[in-house]
């Protein structure tokens, strides 16, 4: 695929981004299958803010949509697509779609999130289809009718496109499935593939299982767990409490 100018600026300023989200990349393993953060050394005394911990949920949203979208484009451009032969077209509208989202990231004219969850899922499994390849992407969505706060939906949809990334640029798989239901007053998102798999205790988890899953988990109230093992495949579970809508109102 060539390019003039232009397209040797564009590739560059997703570099710069890219290199900039994957500062925050800590090399760090996990000894089991649970996903949990890396706690922060901070002094006893210390108690960040309100408007710092704004600040810092706010960086923490940024760093991972370039991770999420950016650096996913720029790995796919790089590595000339996931497929055994580079297809010249495909790596085309990659390099176009990744253009128009970070220029309407840049203007600020980024289409509203859909407040759906399965609407959210369906945008997510189309974007991710694009870079999977020969992996069959299915989405099977039983929570869509609840009606879920804003943040909770962009939280699962998010974290739900990293883990469809990673299928595609580490599972050779041939078939991932989306699975969003209602479970004991939780909205539960599970990831399954049928790709080779891995073993959680000897694999250090990078920025985007911690920051662009976890992280945004534990921004909504929820959390998230990995079970894999070799030949295995691998299964994500996402699961958000929802609201208690069955405690009685209390009238003063």
């Amino acid at each position: 695929m060539s390019g003039g100018p232009e397209n040797g600026k564009y590739v560059r300023t997703l570099q710069l981004l890219a290199r900039r989200a994957d500062f925050w990349h800590v090399r760090q393993g996990s000894p089991n299958s649970s996903l949990r953060t890396v706690p922060r050394r901070q002094r006893p005394d210390h108690r960040p803010s309100a408007a710092q911990r704004a600040v810092e949920a706010e960086r923490a949203e940024t760093r991972a949509w370039l991770h999420d979208r950016v650096l996913q484009h720029l790995d796919y451009l790089a590595a000339g697509g996931y497929a055994d032969e580079p297809d010249a077209a495909t790596l085309l509208r990659v390099a176009a779609h990744a253009a128009e989202e970070l220029r309407a990231y840049v203007d600020g004219d980024e289409a509203a999130e859909p407040c759906d969850l399965g609407v959210a899922l369906a945008v997510v499994a189309s974007d991710a289809r694009l870079l999977a390849g020969d992996v069959r992407i299915q989405l099977v969505v039983g929570a869509s009718a609840v009606d879920l706060p804003q943040p909770v939906v962009d939280a699962l949809a998010g974290a739900v496109r990293e883990a469809l990334a990673n299928v595609a640029k580490h599972a050779t798989a041939r078939r991932a499935t989306v699975r969003a239901d209602l479970i004991d007053g939780a909205v539960v998102v599970r990831i399954d593939d049928d790709g080779r798999g891995f073993d959680p205790g000897r694999t250090a988890f990078g920025f985007g299982l911690r920051h662009s899953v976890l992280g945004r988990m534990t921004r909504v109230g929820g959390t998230a767990s990995l079970e894999s093992a070799p030949r295995a495949g691998t299964r994500i579970t996402l699961t958000v409490p929802l609201p208690d809508t069955t405690a009685p109102e209390v009238v003063a």
